[in-house]
């Protein structure tokens, strides 16, 4: 199944995220108070300001009570629908009877919807190595002359995947998830390496570096 940028874009606008509780905060010394708190780099923190919204908000916001776990698990829920849309092959861990795939699939969903992003270690071939070093000390990200040319792409090699906030598979982790999505699908590591590169740079908050 391809699946165009526009069309994974449409699939992110149509889920339905829950309302944010401040924007029904009319009191603006309290607003301004609970903004302060959300700002803050602590989770406890932005946790509270988002419970004191919950309280204090008009009417027609949001329902539930909790914001922060809602949206982020709204936000999971997205990033795997994309997931799914643009490499279907990894589905077929999810729809297994085997738990270990399972198992597979619960590590690489967790870290590739990390709510703080994820961090990405990729080697890459000699003829590229300049122009993707030089794009990733710029601003950290893969450049997007190779990433999204097929006859470029090949050049990147994955090779680990971490979140940001918590880092639940290794190296040998990927690999071997990789290894067992090619055995369920038939389809070449190599192309499945290439499009979660391609899924990641496209739809995902993340950091690159270049292995030696």
């Amino acid at each position: 199944m391809k699946v165009t940028r526009s069309q994974l874009r449409r699939l992110i606008e149509t889920t339905v995220f829950p309302k944010n509780p401040v924007d029904y905060v009319s009191d603006p010394e309290q607003k301004k108070k609970i903004n302060t708190l959300i700002a803050s780099d602590e989770v406890m923190n932005q946790n509270m300001g988002y419970d004191l919204a919950s309280m204090l908000q008009d009417e027609g916001g949001y329902e539930g009570d909790d914001y922060m776990g809602d949206l982020v698990n709204t936000q999971k829920k997205a990033i795997i629908d994309t997931l799914l849309a643009f490499i279907p092959e990894i589905g077929l861990l999810y729809s297994s009877n085997d738990p270990n795939d399972l198992e597979m699939w619960n590590v690489l969903t967790e870290t590739l919807s990390d709510p703080m992003g994820i961090n990405l270690l990729v080697y890459v071939h000699d003829y590229i190595v300049d122009e993707v070093e030089d794009s990733i000390y710029s601003d950290g990200r893969l450049p997007d002359s190779i990433v999204n040319d097929p006859e470029w792409i090949g050049g990147l090699i994955l090779h680990t995947i971490s979140g940001k906030s918590a880092d639940l598979m290794s190296q040998s982790d990927l690999k071997q998830i990789i290894k067992r999505i090619s055995r369920l699908s038939r389809e070449q590591d190599f192309v499945l390496e290439e499009k979660l590169i391609h899924f990641i740079h496209n739809n995902l908050n993340y950091s690159a570096d270049v292995g030696v």
